[in-house]
């Protein structure tokens, strides 16, 4: 069974289907384990990731956010991994080339 989802989206009918699983993160690196450098690792960010992994993408569905700490010699990374159903547009197949 095709899962759609059908929206008058900015006043127009729109029929959404899903593309795909998506995976996105956002990661901060922390040297000495305690000096963090970079950007912050943050749900917003990893959510944009995922996002962006599927062209057309509208939003996000089953969505599963995890955070993730690895600790190595003389540095620490944190993640937040987020794991979902991407839905957009249905789109017509591509052309051959």
């Amino acid at each position: 069974m095709a899962q759609t989802y059908h929206s008058n989206f900015d006043g127009g009918e729109k029929e959404l289907v899903a593309l795909g699983l998506v995976e996105g993160k956002s990661c901060q690196t922390s040297a000495v384990y305690l000096i963090p450098y970079g950007e912050s690792a943050s749900t917003q960010g990893a959510i944009a990731d995922a996002k962006s992994r599927i062209e057309g993408t509208v939003f996000l569905t089953d969505v599963a956010i995890d955070d993730k700490l690895w600790l190595e010699f003389g540095y620490s990374v944190q993640c937040i991994l987020v794991t979902a159903t991407a839905y957009g547009e249905k789109r017509d197949s591509v052309p051959q080339q």
